[in-house]
């Protein structure tokens, strides 16, 4: 069973993450925390194995806390709500290394992706977030490559890829090796010219992939 405490200054936000889990079967709410301070405190009693916690705006604020949770409780991994999308903003974020990273207005089944995603040691960034980023950060000449220079398979494994589905369940999925669903990988890179895996999810996206 997957113990997770909901830390957020809205009640009724923590009370959506607890209608949402209500009836999955391995991940269980522990626990509430309003504050910071009883983060602390309710991760020290009810010892959980996720925290997802509402980031705010601070990112300076954000980083304090951060460091000085990971430094109490290394064994606990951090889910962060944040509340905008601002591609500076979110870059930010993703350099203090939590686990997950998830868009206030991210739903039910990203949720539950991103807890299963960090509880296999994966790190879980929604698509609102990678968006957000990638229509920052790439050239807009780089997404002008026609969907028909990849071949049928390449096609299928990068809807899959932006689907969020993980190597091994790629490879499940089609009866292949993870060798070969990363050989794939490697070469759908080169032909959209994309840099890494949300530049893939981006590229599935404008051209009707996914």
């Amino acid at each position: 069973m997957i113990k997770l405490l909901v830390a957020n200054r809205n009640p009724i936000f923590r009370q959506g993450i607890r209608s949402y889990l209500i009836n999955t079967n391995n991940v269980k709410v522990v626990g509430e925390a309003a504050g910071k301070r009883q983060i602390f405190i309710k991760s020290g009693e009810h010892k959980p194995d996720i925290l997802t916690f509402d980031a705010g705006t601070d990112f300076v604020e954000i980083k304090n806390f951060f460091h000085a949770f990971r430094n109490e409780f290394s064994g606990v991994r951090v889910m962060y709500f944040l509340q905008k999308n601002e591609a500076l903003f979110c870059k930010k974020m993703l350099k203090l290394g939590a686990d997950a990273y998830l868009s206030d207005s991210d739903g039910k089944e990203h949720l539950i992706e991103a807890i299963n995603h960090i509880m296999m040691h994966e790190t879980y960034v929604s698509k609102s977030i990678q968006m957000a980023i990638i229509d920052n950060c790439l050239p807009k000449a780089k997404q002008k490559i026609k969907p028909k220079e990849l071949t049928e398979r390449e096609k299928e494994i990068l809807t899959m890829i932006s689907n969020e589905l993980i190597t091994k369940e790629i490879a499940d999925s089609l009866f292949i090796s993870t060798h070969t669903v990363e050989s794939h990988r490697k070469k759908l890179l080169l032909k959209t010219h994309a840099r890494n895996t949300a530049g893939l999810v981006k590229y599935a996206i404008e051209n009707g992939l996914t």
